[in-house]
């Protein structure tokens, strides 16, 4: 009995060692589990409950929880976050860390890599992990409301998004030219987010990047025919935006698509709707 005493404490020990070594928080790299035996069970629950991950070199897990009382549209197409239902609101909360390799992870991460355009190069950040919560109205209103810095809306991925806004005295057009493959790069304090068309997402096609603060989704730059906005449905208003029926919905909805320019922004300065809340 006491052997086996000690040999509980010793794998304690071990693992909570693990706990306090983990590099990143739900990293956005492959989740590791063990099952060894009984007498590990209760222990492993320990460090679900503590939604601790540990990285095996690789870049493309993450934790998800949504409310099973979601619609389809997210419940279905929306990971790496938990997302559940308050009163009249979606409750998005993420750590905001891509579940991809970057050039802006940590260089002694298993999510660092290389992967900056010709002609890019790093800013001076590093992606770290946020507690970032997003209050989203589940029935968005038209009454309209302006978007500002931060995060103005999530990606189905749990990249915040930011609308057209460079950081103060710094322009877009600047900031392009340190964005990573994917289009994203993050703020001072390690928060990473798209202004513009996140290729991990969307590329040219209708995809569904993410959903926009006042609660209405957000598409790629074309309809699910292949066809831009504006030919064979509704011109998209100043806004971004236009409403029909789309099959990913499965109703007619308002909702935006990234912008079809040079830049191809995500959100432009004004919502259709009234906005929700952020916390960060």
């Amino acid at each position: 009995m006491k052997l086996k005493n000690q040999i509980t404490t010793i794998r304690i020990m071990a693992l909570l060692s693990v706990l306090f070594a983990l590099p990143f928080l739900f990293s956005g790299c492959d989740l590791v589990s063990s099952d060894d035996s009984d007498d590990d069970t209760t222990l492993l629950s320990l460090l679900l409950l503590t939604n601790s991950t540990s990285s095996s070199g690789g870049c493309n897990s993450c934790v998800t929880n949504n409310d099973s009382s979601l619609p389809a549209w997210i419940k279905d197409n929306f990971t790496c976050m938990t997302i559940t239902v308050s009163g009249g609101n979606y409750v998005f909360s993420t750590s905001d860390l891509p579940p991809y390799s970057s050039g802006y992870y940590s260089t002694s991460s298993g999510c660092y890599t290389n992967d900056f355009p010709s002609g890019n190069s790093a800013n001076p950040n590093v992606i770290s992990s946020q507690n970032i919560t997003l209050t989203i109205p589940a029935t968005p209103n038209t009454s309209g409301s302006t978007t500002t810095t931060g995060p103005m809306g999530v990606g189905v991925n749990g990249v915040v998004l930011f609308n057209e806004d460079a950081a103060p005295g710094d322009t877009l057009s600047a900031e392009l030219d340190t964005m990573d493959s994917a289009n994203g790069h993050p703020t001072d304090i390690g928060m990473y987010h798209y202004h513009t068309e996140p290729y991990k997402l969307t590329n040219n096609n209708s995809a569904l990047v993410g959903i926009a603060l006042d609660g209405y989704p957000i598409f790629g730059r074309l309809e699910t025919d292949s066809s831009t906005p504006g030919t064979s449905t509704p011109a998209l208003d100043a806004n971004g935006g236009h409403t029909h029926v789309h099959s990913t919905i499965g109703s007619s909805i308002y909702h935006y698509h990234v912008e079809n320019t040079s830049n191809n922004l995500i959100l432009l300065e004004d919502f259709h709707g009234s906005k929700g809340s952020t916390t960060f």
